[in-house]
């Protein structure tokens, strides 16, 4: 008696390359939908926050009105949907460094494994998932600015470099103050700006460089300014709204006006020399 094959099970195990994320509460209101849409009823999720508490089989409404903040707030976020108990998808959100999203999806029907795949993936890779190369930009960007702003008060702070008057003309002078100014202008006769601009920014810039990368995301500056792995719902979602919205302004108003500034500054300069 022939015995009938047992199905071949497709499975899927993205992790999106490790990259950190921002889930807002449209966002999993969107994952929410993909995976009813594909299976006919709604996914179950598994929750963990800060202070240990864990939910197993909640609905959609409980995660959404969660308060979200401090020891409430979330720390794992699983979204499951079983077709039954081959079929299965899985995607988990967790505030960790190593692998902070998965999607895992296995299906004896391969076409549906691959179109919720698709689904599921391309929608968090375009809006959930955060490139950490973008915060070491942004940290960078700041701290540059702050490095090349205290450059260029430096240089405003030197003396100005004034022409020597004529050696012969002094000596043959019989004003003792001719004399007595050309020693005073010498011993302050300093190099040029732009050769102390140029020293100056050999050594300021490579050390703002390394700050960005290391003592930044230590200090917690790098998470304020660019912060990876949020929950973006209930408490913490208006956070994370007020914090995009002071970004913006701080961008628009600082970072572009004082580059506007420095740079009709710099043209002053040259225009009167």
């Amino acid at each position: 008696m022939a015995t009938e094959a047992a199905p071949v099970v497709v499975s899927i195990d993205e992790q999106f390359g490790g990259c950190p994320f921002v889930l807002t509460d449209g966002a999993i209101q969107r994952i929410h939908d993909i995976l009813t849409e594909r299976r006919g009823a709604s996914p179950a999720y598994n929750v963990e926050y800060h202070d240990g508490t864990r939910f197993r089989n909640v609905g959609l409404a409980e995660v959404l009105k969660a308060d979200n903040h401090g020891n409430s707030g979330l720390k794992d976020l699983e979204v499951r949907s079983e077709f039954d108990w081959q079929n299965t998808v899985k995607v988990t959100f967790a505030a960790r460094e190593y692998r902070p999203i998965q999607c895992q999806i296995s299906m004896t029907d391969r076409d549906k494994a691959y179109l919720i795949s698709r689904d599921l993936c391309d929608f968090i890779r375009g809006d959930v998932v955060r490139s950490p190369l973008m915060a070491q930009l942004v940290s960078t960007a700041v701290l540059f600015f702050v490095g090349a702003w205290l450059v260029w008060m430096t240089v405003r702070a030197m003396p100005t470099t004034h022409p020597l008057p004529d050696l012969a003309h002094v000596l043959d002078s019989a004003d003792a103050n001719v004399k007595l100014n050309y020693l005073l202008q010498r011993g302050n006769t300093d190099i040029p700006w732009y050769l102390g601009l140029s020293l100056v920014l050999s050594v300021v810039v490579p050390a703002f460089v390394c700050m960005s990368i290391w003592i930044a995301p230590i200090t917690g500056l790098l998470k304020y300014v660019y912060p990876m792995n949020v929950f973006a719902i209930g408490r913490d979602g208006i956070r994370h709204r007020r914090a995009l919205d002071w970004r913006t302004r701080f961008f628009w108003a600082v970072i572009i006006g004082s580059l506007v500034r420095l740079a009709w500054s710099v043209i002053t300069s040259f225009s009167h020399q």
